[in-house]
């Protein structure tokens, strides 16, 4: 049986009670969130923080000899 695409992109669905954890070719970043995430809106560095998770990601891809398709973005 396929999964479902929404639950494949979706770390709540995936990292939730029975789930199995991202597929291979999913790469999860912390979502900005100002108020409750990792770097709050006190941090004037906030948002070149929250970037670099998503560099650190688009890395690891091209270290797995692949390239980004697509970013789909739930913040």
């Amino acid at each position: 049986m396929a999964i479902p695409m929404r639950t494949s992109i979706s770390a709540y669905k995936f990292n939730g009670l029975g789930g199995t954890g991202p597929i291979p070719h999913i790469h999860v970043v912390p979502i900005p969130d100002t108020y409750r995430g990792l770097y709050r809106s006190d941090d004037p560095e906030a948002g070149i923080r929250h970037t670099s998770h998503g560099k650190d990601a688009v890395y690891r891809i091209d270290q797995e000899g692949r390239n980004p398709a697509a970013l789909i973005s739930e913040s």
